[in-house]
């Protein structure tokens, strides 16, 4: 996390120019937050940061802490666009430090567009390839956090397209499952698994889950995770990528040749 206090340290750097702090996903949700989880944070500026202020922020840092420090000017574009981090910080944060001016900015809630929906379907699909990607590359905690997420965004976005509405904490997760008459346990046993963490069987059968569920809740066909890790396994990958094409879900595997040249894939 940041070293000393976080708002001492982020009013240090930036002085007059802060508008906020906000501690944003997991760590702001009591209970949600896994071993290794990042450290999300909004840092808001009255203007641009400098160079020299960035570095003092990252320089600042230690482990799995994520920033993103952004305008007031920016932060209210992202609001009238629907931007999926305007929503998280609406709805999914906790203010160390907020003036006036962000605080009219919080309290609004920011529309549910065809760009939040866009990213949380795209999301839950790419999540699934990240966590393919770090399945292959022996990062087995890593690839059950994004297996995990990637079924997250996929119920995220059903709620959002069908109820307006964005559950954020895995309690309300587990309820719109229950809503839908959707067992949890797919959610559960993921949860669980972020939690515990675990080795090769683990994260295989989170992605195994996950895949399973995310195409079921979006109505896909396509390649399933088993397809696509006997054809990524014992290949030096370097990029794995799971999309939406003509309403099933496909797989697209970039890996070094015997020769020394990227070849691709193409599953589903």
């Amino acid at each position: 996390m940041i070293v000393a206090n976080p708002l001492l340290v982020v009013k240090e750097v930036f002085g007059e120019k802060l508008a906020g702090l906000l501690v944003f996903g997991s760590h702001a949700r009591e209970g949600d937050a896994a071993p290794g989880s990042d450290l999300n944070i909004a840092i808001v500026l009255r203007e641009e940061a400098t160079v020299y202020e960035r570095a003092g922020i990252y320089s600042s840092m230690v482990g799995p802490v994520s920033p993103v420090i952004l305008t007031l000017e920016q932060l209210g574009e992202l609001w009238e666009r629907g931007d999926f981090l305007a929503h998280e910080l609406h709805g999914d944060s906790a203010p160390l430090y907020v003036d006036d001016e962000l605080a009219g900015i919080l309290e609004r809630r920011p529309p549910i567009t065809d760009v939040t929906l866009g990213y949380l379907r795209r999301h839950s699909l790419a999540a699934l390839g990240v966590a393919a990607e770090e399945h292959v590359s022996s990062r087995w905690v890593d690839s059950i956090n994004y297996s995990y997420r990637a079924y997250r965004s996929a119920v995220r976005y059903l709620e959002a397209a069908e109820h307006r509405i964005i559950p954020f904490s895995d309690a309300e997760i587990l309820r719109a499952l229950s809503a839908r008459g959707v067992r949890g346990g797919i959610f559960r046993r993921l949860r669980a698994l972020r939690r515990l963490g675990g080795g090769r069987m683990e994260s295989r059968e989170a992605l195994e889950r996950a895949f399973g569920g995310v195409k079921s809740l979006l109505g896909l066909g396509g390649v399933d995770a088993a397809t696509l890790l006997e054809e990524a396994e014992g290949k030096r990958v370097s990029r794995i990528r799971v999309y939406e094409g003509d309403g099933r879900a496909l797989a697209e595997i970039r890996y070094v040749g015997p020769s020394g040249k990227m070849r691709k894939i193409i599953l589903g």
